[in-house]
């Protein structure tokens, strides 16, 4: 038996609820966070995000776990 983890067509996603992401340290608990180049969340102004032409809801930023991890509310 391979554990799941240890398969390589297994990964590891959240799809709801609370998930640590990388940040590029501006996200403030309270406040917004969006997907910037690489994956990384940065801040965002609000909820709604108009980008490419497109309006995106940014993620609630809920606690700061070290300088560039964060945890925000997925859904």
């Amino acid at each position: 038996y391979i554990c799941r983890i240890d398969r390589p067509e297994w990964a590891a996603i959240g799809m709801l609820g609370v998930l640590a992401v990388y940040d590029d340290g501006n996200c403030q608990v309270n406040g917004y966070c969006r997907v910037a180049n690489g994956g990384i969340a940065t801040a965002a102004d609000g909820e709604y995000i108009l980008a490419e032409g497109k309006i995106l809801r940014g993620y609630r930023v809920i606690e700061r776990v070290t300088e560039n991890i964060i945890k925000v509310i997925f859904r």
